[in-house]
């Protein structure tokens, strides 16, 4: 009687869970870095290398998205257009040194809403951010040169 219970959730949830968590696939022509400073693609070059940090099946990214060290370009916004409504579960950043913040919005240009701020100074480590909301853009706002990201990595399901 268990394994029928067991084999009925099999079924009926994972399907669900899978759908919910799926990673996002993001192309260079998604990204718009509106200071126009730096190679944003760096922020999604290492799709692949870097596998799905969150089933802990994740590589370490080689490059880093730099805006270069001149403050006047600071902050430094990267938007992401999913070109379609997502539901956003969760955001995987690769920390890799410096310290400094990162500020994750979702919302649409000129209406954009604060998702999280992440405090970045764990030397080469991923971290998670949790959107839990509908979107279909995401922006990305670096305060300063010090906040080194080397690789983005986007969950949830189109709608």
């Amino acid at each position: 009687m268990k394994s029928s219970y067991a084999a009925l959730w099999a079924i009926f949830l994972l399907p669900v869970i899978a759908i919910s968590q799926g990673k996002i696939t993001l192309t260079p022509d998604m990204l718009t870095n509106l200071t126009t400073k730096g190679d944003a693609t760096l922020l999604i070059d290492e799709q692949q290398l870097v596998g799905s940090p969150k089933h802990t099946i994740a590589g370490t990214p080689a490059t880093t998205f730099n805006g270069g060290y001149n403050g006047m370009y600071f902050p430094l916004q990267v938007i992401i257009d999913l070109q379609v409504l997502h539901q956003l579960d969760e955001l995987f950043l690769y920390d890799s040194f410096n310290k400094d913040s990162l500020k994750v919005y979702t919302g649409s240009p000129f209406n954009w809403q604060l998702s999280s701020t992440v405090y970045l100074g764990g030397w080469r480590n991923w971290k998670s951010v949790d959107l839990n909301t509908a979107s279909r853009y995401l922006m990305l706002e670096f305060p300063s040169n010090k906040a080194n990201v080397a690789e983005i990595v986007l969950y949830g399901q189109s709608l």
